[in-house]
């Protein structure tokens, strides 16, 4: 082999070297990005479990919410009848005092026309003592 040969060669394998050292080196930042990218991802996923997680709790909140609108409507409109029942009763109850006080009105009209009429036959019954008082 003659020099020349073997300088040639000698710089072939120098260059073979530099250019299996640089495709090292872009190995390696390969590595280090996929590790960056798999970090990144890791945390990605964790930050998309915990959003579900958080979700899941908002849905069941939003389920209690509305079972317990459900169950207010429903004292409500419980609420509403016995409003009602009630209100019923008090209309029925001021019909009854009128008509009570329709009933009391006459009695009072009633009595006052006895009382007249006992005072007259009074009258009367002084009028014949006197009469009868006075013939004897």
């Amino acid at each position: 082999m003659s020099l020349e040969s073997y300088n040639d060669l000698k710089q072939q394998v120098r260059k073979a070297d530099n250019e299996l050292e640089l495709l090292d080196q872009e190995l390696s930042n390969t590595k280090d990005e996929i590790t960056r990218e798999s970090t990144r991802q890791h945390k990605f996923h964790k930050s998309l479990n915990e959003n579900q997680q958080k979700l899941n709790d908002l849905m069941h909140r939003i389920q209690q919410m509305n079972q317990k609108k459900n169950d207010l409507t429903k004292e409500e409109a419980e609420k509403r009848k016995e409003l009602e029942e009630i209100e019923k009763m008090v209309a029925e109850c001021g019909v009854f005092m009128e008509e009570q006080q329709e009933e009391d009105q006459k009695r009072e009209e009633h009595l006052e026309k006895l009382r007249e009429e006992l005072t007259r036959v009074t009258g009367l019954v002084e009028q014949l003592e006197k009469r009868a008082a006075t013939t004897n």
